[in-house]
């Protein structure tokens, strides 16, 4: 029983953290998008809160995909 009880607690933890998770998009025109990245071509797919864009991949200044590299770089753009 006690292992079950660790299993659904181990996959709540991850339903609850996994959209936590996310990258951001800077583009060229100063742009800031926030969500998970799907690579599609020549353009990427950005789902975010409120809905998914698409970006083509020549309007793309930077990708950030950790927290710190973000805090430290987009006080320089």
């Amino acid at each position: 029983m006690r292992y079950i009880i660790v299993l659904a607690a181990i996959f709540i933890l991850l339903a609850i953290s996994t959209p936590l998770i996310s990258e951001v998009v800077v583009l060229k025109d100063g742009s800031k998008y926030i969500g998970r990245i799907t690579d599609d071509g020549d353009k990427i797919k950005i789902a975010t809160e409120d809905g998914e864009i698409v970006v083509k991949k020549d309007r793309i200044k930077a990708i950030y995909k950790d927290a710190q590299t973000i805090d430290r770089e987009l006080t320089d753009i």
